[in-house]
């Protein structure tokens, strides 16, 4: 039997033993939540938060009104150039890196959209037709056609002559593209003489007519069916089969009118 000491016995006597009281809990329990303080800002932060969206969507749309004026008026100024016939590349230039300013974002996502094979393509394609044109065979082809050799220039008054440019121009723009073919043909407008002005008109209205006969007429048709391969692939006779009625009824009917026009200048 182990004897316990005197001082063992009066520690345990000193302390107190309290019966537990059922249902007492902390002052922060018996609080209920309705009683609890809400903090000021989480009553206020949704609509502080949409007034704050509101301002912002203003302030965005003010910027964009902005830049949309200056882009227009960038654009006025660069149809000013051509009008003025300023240096075709010098005034596209400028006007790109206008825009690029005042668009204010870094034109690292731009520049990452740029179709580096198409420019390829573009630039390979100028190389071509300036070569095929230096061996003289397109002059030589081209009078031919046009000039009937009872005399030096070509007469656009005559409605076989006429007929032959527009269908040279027409099948040969659905051949190498509208764009080749005005390269080709550029160096050789002067055969004209006197319609050369009226020529250049004709030409440039064929050839953006021409365009739209099959998917090769135009190079702008081959640049939309690239970019919009991912998401629909165009057929070639698809894109023809509603670009050739139209076309084929807007060269005609305005086949009189244009010869009309000849007629008048030659007067």
């Amino acid at each position: 039997v182990r004897a316990a000491g005197p001082s063992a016995g009066l520690a345990s006597a000193a302390e107190p033993r309290l019966p537990p009281v059922r249902g007492a809990s902390s002052p922060a329990a018996s609080m209920g939540s309705s009683d609890l303080p809400t903090p000021a800002s989480n009553a206020t932060s949704p609509e502080a938060a949409s007034k704050a969206e509101l301002t912002t969507s203003k302030l965005h749309g003010q910027a964009s009104r902005w830049r949309l004026v200056a882009f227009a008026l960038v654009a006025v100024c660069v149809m000013a150039g051509f009008v003025a016939n300023l240096d075709l590349g010098f005034t596209c230039i400028c006007g790109a890196i206008a825009m690029v300013v005042l668009d204010r974002r870094p034109p690292d996502q731009m520049l990452a959209s740029l179709d580096g094979s198409l420019l390829l393509f573009f630039s390979s394609l100028f190389v071509v037709m300036r070569g095929v044109s230096d061996t003289g065979l397109p002059s030589l082809v081209w009078e031919k056609l046009m000039v009937d050799g009872r005399s030096a220039e070509a007469d656009l008054g005559s409605f076989s002559v006429l007929v032959t440019f527009v269908l040279v121009v027409l099948i040969g723009s659905n051949v190498m593209s509208n764009v080749p073919l005005v390269l080709l043909l550029a160096p050789q407008i002067h055969i004209f003489g006197s319609q050369e002005r009226f020529a250049w008109l004709l030409l440039s209205w064929v050839s953006t007519v021409a365009g739209n006969l099959t998917f090769v007429g135009s190079i702008a048709n081959l640049i939309v069916a690239e970019k919009a391969k991912a998401q629909y692939r165009l057929r070639f006779w698809e894109f023809t089969r509603i670009g050739a009625p139209s076309t084929l009824v807007i060269i005609p009917a305005t086949l009189p009118v244009l010869w009309g026009m000849a007629k008048l200048l030659a007067d």
